[in-house]
């Protein structure tokens, strides 16, 4: 019994395809609940709100706390990690020592001013 050999449809042999090979790196990020949560904070002036007490902090500010929000049981320190897998409104990476100066730069008063912003526009 002879062996079949694959051909391409004209008698012929057919030719192995080589893979081919993309010319970019890929990668897999998570969206959704970020995507949520960030257009939450801009529908309920929260985004707003941060933007005028806290300026080009806001969108780190925003990245951290979301972070907070759909990590419950994980610590800041796991943050980084996080980033890597999840698009956030700093849309960069975050690293830790920023983080930690994030945090050391806010002040009483950007505080007051902020939750002074936020109960004006509660009822």
């Amino acid at each position: 019994m002879q062996s079949r050999v694959p051909t391409d449809g004209r008698n012929r042999t057919a030719k192995a395809k080589q893979p081919v090979k993309p010319n970019q790196d890929f990668s897999h990020k998570y969206y959704g609940a970020t995507y949520l949560l960030t257009q939450l904070a801009v529908k309920t002036g929260l985004a707003q709100d941060l933007q005028a007490c806290f300026g080009n902090l806001t969108d780190m500010i925003l990245s951290i706390a979301e972070y907070l929000v759909l990590e419950l049981e994980s610590t800041l320190y796991r943050f980084n990690h996080w980033q890597k897998l999840h698009v956030h409104p700093a849309n960069q990476p975050i690293f830790s020592q920023q983080s930690n100066d994030l945090l050391g730069q806010i002040t009483k008063s950007q505080i007051t001013d902020f939750f002074r912003r936020q109960s004006k526009s509660r009822p």
